[in-house]
């Protein structure tokens, strides 16, 4: 039985990136940096968390460009995708 508390451990560490699409995908080697203690493990936290800061600026600079067009012919233009499919797209994505 005691075998699998670090099991669930675990699994709940590694699922942080999954329930988070990717954004909290730093944290569970933020958690291996602090409990171990080793250089190795700090320099793995830093290049997640720098890919996580990539990632939400990215997603910023697409959610921007895409926000600037005016029509959907336009963004059907830039993403070379058929007027239909763009109106789809951009249900998706949130406009203000």
């Amino acid at each position: 039985m005691k075998r699998s508390r670090p099991v669930l451990r675990q699994v709940a560490w590694a699922s942080v990136p999954v329930w988070s699409i990717g954004f909290l995908s730093c944290v569970p080697f933020l958690a291996s940096a602090v409990i171990n203690r080793r250089k190795r493990d700090w320099a793995r936290f830093a290049v997640y968390l720098a890919a996580t800061i990539a990632l939400i600026t990215d997603v910023t600079a697409a959610r921007e460009q895409l926000g600037r067009f005016s029509s959907a012919d336009e963004l059907s233009a830039y993403t070379q995708l058929s007027p239909d499919r763009v109106d789809e797209l951009r249900d998706l994505m949130i406009f203000t």
